[in-house]
């Protein structure tokens, strides 16, 4: 679980922008790499985090329940 600390702010960026484009400035990494750090931590969770929403992503309740403890860690 440890590894999945590295991901946290990542997902926390794409969830407050509400999708990976708008996070990708804020967090000053490409699209692929936010891509790349959310698939990994699925597959370290093991369920899903996120669902799409038209253009955008929302939390899943997991998801929802990750970014509450994300922001007290952060």
């Amino acid at each position: 679980m440890r590894r999945a600390l590295r991901f946290l702010p990542t997902f926390v960026a794409v969830l407050e922008a509400g999708g990976v484009r708008a996070a990708s400035s804020t967090l000053h990494k490409t699209q692929a790499a936010i891509s790349y750090d959310l698939k990994q931590l699925h597959q370290i969770v093991g369920v899903p985090l996120l669902t799409r929403s038209g253009r955008g992503l929302r939390p899943t309740p997991a998801g929802q329940r990750l970014m509450q403890a994300s922001r007290k860690l952060l």
